[in-house]
């Protein structure tokens, strides 16, 4: 089976899944895809270019779900491996939302959020930091 997009003369292979490590001197992503054909895709990326290249799939994907008229899952997390982050950070830009940036080593990505999910937010993280046995210290 062919599974491929054409738009006009080009041709995209539909990529199923990919996988790769650092390059040798550990200043790149090396990656290689894998079509449904079982042909390979393979790329690089710079470090400083993985959070780029990751915030515009999600950007990306974003907007086609609005597009598709898709509906926000309220089901439950986990879907895909969980990613360990190094850091976390919150700020509140001018307007309606609040920006949470969530690291991975070098990496980081900012995710734009309406300033009335943060109350549901902080509950949570509150909760999951609460000890059983009396009040938290750090």
């Amino acid at each position: 089976m062919d599974e491929r997009l054409e738009i006009g003369a080009v041709r995209y292979p539909l990529v199923r899944h990919a996988q790769g490590g650092p390059a040798p001197d550990n200043n790149a992503l090396l990656v290689e895809a894998g079509t449904a054909d079982g042909e390979p895709v393979r790329f690089a990326l710079s470090l400083a270019d993985v959070q780029h290249f990751v915030a515009f799939l999600l950007i990306s994907a974003g907007k086609i779900g609005v597009m598709r008229g898709d509906q926000i899952s309220d089901g439950p997390i986990g879907q895909c491996p969980p990613v360990p982050a190094t850091s976390i950070a919150i700020g509140e830009p001018e307007g309606d939302e609040g920006y949470l940036g969530i690291a991975v080593g070098e990496a980081e990505i900012v995710f734009s959020i309406p300033l009335s999910a943060f109350g549901e937010l902080g509950r949570t993280l509150l909760t999951l930091s609460a000890k059983p046995n009396g009040p938290y210290s750090a």
